[in-house]
């Protein structure tokens, strides 16, 4: 094995390709193999190769359990870290930037938490707090977004630096971290029935954000082009009819007409995240995804069901360990409200507070 891999770049292609679990392993062939997977040129060209889901991360939240600790977890490396917030007004809606190769000159791998709240005195905006794992510390942004819109409790995402958080009047929040500049744009798509009660998701591929509704019996999928403009393309769109039931436009729509139908009997197709041309979609409780590329569903067997009537839905995220998420200095912090979770290639978010916390890995 040592003689097919006299070639260092060749040795690199091949290794780059395999899993993190099993690049572990490969540490312990010699200490050659183990200086070329602990190079930081490997583990970067690992982490951009890395997109095959491994699993997914689905978080479900009690509603009758108050717990106010923010937990921020890696799931490769097993290791949580609680965050007490000082001298700061912290909410319940949170996000994780990951930055895999550092966010400075140091280029060690790192995170900053961000959370999203109203300020005590002013109903119609949004601040900003953010903690970064470099120091240590918290800080109030000076930035503030106005906007009335109440958020959607676990509807956001973090793209390319910058946070994306969706409201339930057809808006989206958004929230530079590094220069901690905000905005506010406009989702595309027919009127929302009920002030929002149908379901919507982001997601992202390529680095795009996405936009993913349900709309009566067609799910559609956005791409925002340009953040700065911005653009929207409708880049998918599929008749949910396939599935073998209805969308919750729909059964809000019969149940209209006929009161006599009780919300508890029918359940309804929500959709939960979007990554890499993939959306993860929920029937009847039950998970299940479908491949734009290839034009086919996956249901998932393992007996895997979300609570559907619950005020706060589940988290579902994709997740993809890579070599980056092992270099993660884990400082002591300096005080915490909520729960927030490691997640995905770019480690986003998979957060969430004041509630009862119950984290599943399928």
């Amino acid at each position: 094995m040592e003689v097919i891999f006299t070639n260092e770049d060749l040795a690199m292609e091949i290794l780059s390709r395999l899993s993190a679990k099993n690049l572990l392993r490969c540490k312990c062939v010699s200490k050659r193999w183990t200086s070329l997977i602990s190079d930081p040129s490997f583990v970067r060209i690992h982490h951009q190769r890395s997109r095959c889901i491994s699993g997914l991360l689905v978080q479900e939240f009690e509603e009758d359990v108050e717990v106010l600790e923010i937990v921020v977890w890696n799931p490769m490396t097993q290791e949580r870290l609680t965050l007490r917030p000082t001298d700061c007004h912290v909410g319940s809606i949170l996000g994780l930037a990951f930055y895999p190769f550092g966010s400075s000159a140091k280029m060690i791998p790192c995170f900053k938490v961000v959370s999203i709240q109203r300020p005590k005195h002013d109903q119609n905006s949004y601040s900003f707090v953010i903690y970064s794992s470099e120091t240590g510390k918290w800080k109030t942004s000076l930035e503030a977004c106005y906007c009335k819109d109440e958020l959607h409790k676990n509807k956001h995402i973090y793209v390319n630096g910058r946070f994306y958080w969706l409201t339930r009047n057809q808006n989206i929040i958004t929230f530079e971290v590094d220069e901690e500049l905000s905005g506010v744009i406009t989702v595309p798509g027919s009127k929302w029935l009920d002030g929002g009660a149908r379901l919507a998701c982001l997601g992202d591929s390529d680095g795009y954000l996405h936009y993913v509704c349900i709309d009566m019996s067609e799910l559609r999928v956005w791409i925002l082009t340009d953040p700065c403009k911005p653009i929207w393309v409708l880049k998918h769109h599929i008749n949910i009819d396939q599935f073998g039931e209805e969308s919750r436009d729909h059964y809000i729509h019969r149940v209209r007409h006929s009161p006599e139908m009780l919300i508890q009997d029918s359940f309804v197709v929500d959709a939960q995240t979007f990554h890499d041309e993939v959306v993860y979609l929920s029937i009847r409780g039950r998970l299940c995804s479908y491949d734009f590329k290839t034009g086919r569903p996956r249901f998932f067997f393992n007996g895997l069901y979300l609570r559907h009537m619950t005020i706060v839905q589940a988290t579902v995220l994709p997740y993809t360990p890579t070599l980056a998420t092992i270099g993660i200095p884990w400082l002591k912090p300096n005080s915490g409200s909520a729960s927030i979770s490691f997640a995905s290639t770019s480690f986003n978010y998979q957060g969430r507070p004041r509630k009862k916390l119950k984290t599943r890995k399928t």
